[in-house]
C-alpha cells in the first residue's frame, strides 16, 4: 500500500484524504493549523498531495525545500489558480523547485462535498511522466470515482483553472 501525504485540510483535501484511505492506502493529512510536525509526515511518503490554495502554494514548496524530500516521492498538485507575480501554474512551481521528482496534476469537474457523499465523479490524473500518472490513478480510482490519465499537465491544470473563471462569468 502507498504512503500518501495530503497537505492541507480543507475540503478537497480531506476529500482526498477520505478517498485514499476508503482504498486501505496509509494515510497522513497535514494543515497549517495542525498539531502533527510536517517533517514526520513527509518522511517515508511515496506520493505528497498538495491540496493548499494557491496563495499557499509558495510557502508550502519552500517547507518541502527544507526537508529535502525524496526524488523518488510523486507530487501531486491539485490547486487551482495562477500565480500572480509570474503566472506560473502551481505544477510549474512544484517541477521548478523539485526538478527531480514526478509532478502530477489531478484536476476534473469535481466538487469535494459530492465525492465525499460517494457521489460518481471523473477525474484525470497528468504528467509527463505517464508511470507517476498511472501510479496516481491506481491511488485513487475505484467504483465511484474514475481517475484517467494524459501527458499533458500544463492543459489539463489551465482548463481546470479556466472552467473556474468561465463558471463565474
Amino acid at each position: 500500500m502507498p504512503s500518501l501525504t495530503i497537505l492541507g485540510g480543507g475540503a478537497w483535501g480531506s476529500a482526498l484524504a477520505n478517498l485514499g484511505d476508503k482504498k486501505g492506502d496509509r494515510v497522513n493529512l497535514w494543515s497549517r493549523s495542525s498539531s502533527v510536525n510536517l517533517e514526520s509526515v513527509i518522511t517515508g511518503a511515496d506520493v505528497v498531495v498538495s491540496a493548499v490554495s494557491m496563495k499557499g502554494v509558495g510557502a508550502t514548496v519552500d517547507r518541502l525545500l527544507a526537508l529535502q524530500l525524496s526524488p523518488s516521492t510523486i507530487i501531486v498538485t491539485v490547486t487551482k489558480g495562477l500565480d500572480p507575480a509570474t503566472t506560473r501554474t502551481p505544477s510549474q512551481i512544484w517541477q521548478n523547485a523539485f526538478p527531480n521528482n514526478s509532478i502530477v496534476v489531478l484536476s476534473g469537474p469535481n466538487l469535494s462535498e459530492e465525492i465525499q457523499q460517494g457521489l460518481p465523479a471523473a477525474t484525470v490524473a497528468a504528467s509527463l511522466d505517464l508511470a507517476a500518472a498511472k501510479q496516481v490513478q491506481n491511488i485513487y480510482s475505484s467504483d465511484i470515482f474514475r481517475v484517467y490519465v494524459n501527458e499533458d499537465p500544463l492543459g489539463t491544470e489551465l482548463g481546470g483553472t479556466l472552467k473556474n473563471v468561465f463558471a463565474i462569468a
